[in-house]
């Protein structure tokens, strides 16, 4: 594996601790939105398997609820525009 393990799992410890995204946590480390779902999603399961484990319950969390947040932030763009 050519990726530094700990990086994985700092990424891993992050999106948790958190409680971000894909996105937000991409925006932290200064990488893709792809690299980071490589590294939570495929690497992450061969470092350490019960934080694989975390990291999916958190991703399908994140996925459940995408049209709640996507509401919240459509009302405070409107809210922000016809002040």
């Amino acid at each position: 594996m050519s990726t530094n393990i700990k990086t994985i799992l700092d990424i891993a410890k992050f999106y948790l601790n958190q409680h971000t995204n894909i996105r937000a946590t991409a925006q932290y480390f200064g990488l893709s939105k792809s690299t980071i779902h490589n590294y939570l999603h495929y690497k992450l399961k061969f470092v350490d398997l019960e934080l694989f484990k975390r990291v999916e319950i958190q991703a399908k969390l994140n996925f459940d609820n995408k049209h709640i947040f996507g509401g919240i932030a459509t009302k405070k763009k409107y809210l922000q525009k016809y002040k």
